[in-house]
Order: structure tokens, then C-alpha cells, then sequence
């Protein structure tokens, strides 16, 4: 990617477009990569993260870090030996993991000025539960007011020519988006990106020299160059894709995530819109992604249960051994099995018994949960198109096929 103007790019990022489940990350593996590459060409790109961002994405850290303590308590039963691993240390170190994360992506934290907030008006907006507040019986969205005030704030520092600036807000928050749009509505240099995919649009058109309007019109097109369902026209079946990422990434369609006995595939789909990469020529380079919804399953035993029946037993003894003399069965057999709040007597069948009589030990067979754990294996086909004189894409050509990033919830 090479840059052709030295518009600057102010991104904004929201906790959203960051949120990780892992402890030790302020951003997701992705973004983390984009934003340092960012700095490789001649773009001229400063990233942004408010300050109440890195406040939530800190709560999320030092929650998901706690999770991971009575692990530890059992490991230092263990070792009998205390580890001093507590709440407070384990915050300590979220906080050091962001101060490094924030120093190697460059990113710029900015707060707001309370001064210049119209309080009255977000008062007004909560009430009314009117964007960025969600709609509903129970109010939410003063985060995203923090957020929203930071972004405006930020926004109208900076210059407003389209040629010298470009602001964008990375958020998939639709409602705290529209709240933006409104307030953003006199600025032709505010834009707003749902997912990093979206960034990259932006960025590389701004590198090809074409025009974010082109762009936008050319992606519709180049979404239904590549697939319609059953259209077998499309790239995705005349380059039998699916097929290929299944025969080149056997690998990691087949890995199963720790501590999980087999995986299998639930669903694959189209994931976003193409994204536009660049312009060489005619040649219009897109990725599109596709996304394999994946099952793990293991299974976990329950604790051995001793059959109840066996503490009714004439004589005792028979929960340790579980076996019956035939005096004691047919003792058993007469008087049946007392209930033990009542004392009265209920008459057992030989059915009944052959439960527990057959087993040596009293001990039912071993039951087993079924454990599942869902996941996501990503994957991204690179292609290329040609743009006629006409403004048609044309002649879909698959480059490669890469695998972007598998991901499994936290169970």
C-alpha cells in the first residue's frame, strides 16, 4: 500500500472494534496487527482510544483475569505452597499490559472536557432513550455518551477539509453511530467504519488514489461478482472455494481447541462484504471472508453415585461390598426397604433388585455430561477483478486463500 496523498486519518476506536476475552490484550489479535502495519507505508494514520474505552476495556481485563483464580488456588493446594496471586496483583499486571500496549500501537488517549458537554441535552436524550441511549424499559448508553462526547470533541479540534483530514469512528454500535452521524452531519470529513474491514476500505482507497464514493459504488458489485447462493457463475462456486479452504486448511478445520475430545463444522458462511485492497491498472484486488462456525464437544464424569437402596439393607455391609448372601436377599426380599423419615416397610420386587445386586459394588455406571463449546475458523479468499470503461467488474479471478484467525468462547 502506497500512499498518494498525505491526507492525515484520525481513527477513533471504540471498545467495541477491541474486545478481546483474553487478559492479556487491550486489543484483539486483528486490530492489534492492522494498527501496527499501519505504520509501515506513508499513510498518515494517528489512532485514538478515549479514555472510558480503556476504563471498560480494563473492567473486561481484570474480570476475565479473575476468572483464573481458583485455578490457581488449586494449584498451590497442589504444591502446597502460596502463590500470592490475588485480585490486587493480577490488576496490577492488566494495568502494566495496557500502559505497554498503549506505548507499541501508538495510540493517543484522550479524555473529554466536562465543561463543554451540554448535560441538560444528554439528560434529555436518556429520558427519551434517544441515541446513543438504547431503546427499551431500562436505560443504557452512558458510556457510549462518554464516547460519543469524546469523538465530537476530538472531531471538531481537528481541520474539516476533506484534502488535509479524514476522521473516522470505528463502532458497530448502530445507535451510538447514528447519535455521531447527527452531530457530525455539517463534517463531509467524518466517516464511520462498522468493522475493521471497513477501515481498510477507507485506507486503501485513500492509497489508490480513488475516490471513497467509486469505492462504495464498486462494492455492491463485486459482493455479487463473487457470490449469490446457487449461483454458480459467482467466484465462490466456479473456483469451488468452499472446497479448496476445506482440501488446503484440513489442518485447522480438524484442530480441536484443549482440553476437547472432537470438533466438527456446523455452518459456513459469508461473513462481510468484500473488501476493497487495491488498484493497479484495471485490476481491482477484493478479499472476502468466509466463516466456519465450528462445535467442540467433550465428555465429563460424573461423580460416582452409591445406589440409595443399598443403605436399607438388613444387616448392614452392604454399601462397602454390594454383593448379598442368599440369606440376606431373601431377608431383603421380605421385609423390602424402610423409608427413612417414616419407618414404614415398602415390599421390593427381584426386579428392583437386580439393579444393584448385579453390580460388585452398589455403584451405578458411569453417567457422562456432554460438554460443547462453539467457535469460528476464519478464513479470507484474496481475488481480483477487472473494471471495464463502463464501471463493470469483470473476469473474477481467485489469488489465494488464506486462514485469518480461529477463535473459540471462553466456557
Amino acid at each position: 500500500m502506497t500512499a498518494r496523498s498525505k491526507t492525515a486519518l484520525h481513527i477513533v476506536l471504540d471498545t467495541n472494534a477491541l474486545f478481546t476475552e483474553a487478559a492479556d490484550r487491550l486489543l484483539a489479535t486483528e486490530i492489534s496487527e492492522f494498527v501496527l502495519k499501519s505504520f509501515d507505508n506513508d499513510l498518515n494514520v494517528r489512532w485514538y482510544i478515549p479514555s472510558v474505552v480503556t476504563g471498560e476495556r480494563r473492567f473486561q481485563m481484570v474480570e476475565r483475569a479473575n476468572r483464573l483464580l481458583p485455578q490457581l488456588e488449586k494449584v498451590e493446594r497442589l504444591l502446597g505452597h502460596n502463590l500470592g496471586i490475588t485480585e490486587e496483583v493480577l490488576a496490577a499486571r492488566v494495568d502494566d499490559v495496557i500502559k505497554r500496549h498503549i506505548e507499541t500501537h501508538k495510540l493517543n488517549e484522550v479524555g473529554f472536557h466536562e465543561s463543554s458537554v451540554d448535560w441538560q441535552e444528554m439528560v434529555r436524550r436518556s429520558i427519551s432513550r434517544m441515541p446513543p441511549f438504547d431503546e427499551g424499559e431500562n436505560e443504557k448508553g452512558f458510556r457510549d455518551a462518554i464516547v460519543l462526547e469524546t469523538f465530537c470533541q476530538l472531531a471538531s479540534d481537528l481541520p474539516k477539509s476533506l484534502q488535509v483530514c479524514r476522521i473516522i469512528l470505528l463502532s458497530n454500535d448502530e445507535r451510538l453511530v447514528e447519535a455521531a452521524r447527527e452531530r457530525m452531519a455539517d463534517r463531509n470529513n467524518v466517516t464511520f467504519a462498522n468493522d475493521l474491514d471497513a477501515v481498510k476500505t477507507i485506507l486503501n482507497a485513500l492509497a489508490s488514489a480513488i475516490t471513497q464514493e467509486a469505492v462504495n459504488k464498486l462494492l455492491p458489485r463485486a459482493d455479487e461478482l463473487f457470490f449469490k447462493s446457487e449461483e454458480k457463475k459467482t467466484l465462490y462456486y466456479s473456483a469451488e472455494i468452499g472446497a479448496k479452504i476445506r482440501s488446503q486448511h484440513s489442518q485447522e478445520l480438524s484442530q480441536v481447541p484443549p482440553g476437547f475430545s472432537s470438533v466438527k463444522t456446523k455452518a459456513t458462511y459469508i461473513s462481510s462484504p468484500p473488501t476493497f485492497l487495491v488498484k493497479e491498472g484495471q485490476k481491482l484486488t477484493f478479499s472476502t471472508r468466509i466463516t466456519f462456525r465450528m462445535e467442540a464437544t467433550r465428555y465429563v464424569q460424573r461423580p460416582p453415585v452409591i445406589n440409595p437402596v443399598f443403605s436399607g439393607l438388613p444387616g448392614g455391609g452392604g454399601i462397602s461390598t454390594g454383593v448379598l448372601d442368599s440369606g440376606a436377599l431373601s431377608r431383603f426380599m421380605s421385609t423390602g426397604i424402610s423409608h427413612p423419615s417414616t419407618g414404614i416397610s415398602h415390599p421390593t420386587s427381584v426386579a428392583g433388585v437386580s439393579n444393584f445386586v448385579a453390580g460388585p459394588t452398589g455403584i451405578s455406571p458411569p453417567q457422562y455430561d456432554e460438554i460443547k463449546r462453539d467457535g469460528e475458523i476464519i478464513f479470507e479468499a484474496i481475488w481480483e477483478a477487472t473494471l471495464t470503461s463502463s464501471g463493470k467488474l469483470t473476469r473474477p479471478k481467485l489469488i489465494k486463500i488464506e486462514h485469518k484467525a480461529t477463535n473459540w468462547k471462553e466456557t
